[in-house]
């Protein structure tokens, strides 16, 4: 079952946040997800297999060129 926020509740609670946030980050997407009506992750997916996968290794990234700039 998704838990209803609403925008004024979420702003209510998270205008008073004083704490760093790594420290309340995953909290805050949690509720980001009860506002817009979503699943938490864990309550989609309580075994972790949705993100628990490796990456693909991608291409290596090339440097941005900048303006006026040669590499």
């Amino acid at each position: 079952m998704t838990q209803s926020l609403t925008p004024a509740q979420f702003v209510a609670k998270w205008s008073q946040i004083q704490q760093k946030e790594t420290a309340v980050s995953q909290s805050h997407f949690n509720d980001i997800c009860h506002l817009v009506g979503h699943q938490t992750p864990l309550a989609y997916d309580p075994e972790g297999h949705t993100l628990s996968g490796g990456l693909a290794q991608s291409a290596p990234r090339r440097p941005l060129r900048r303006p006026g700039r040669r590499l």
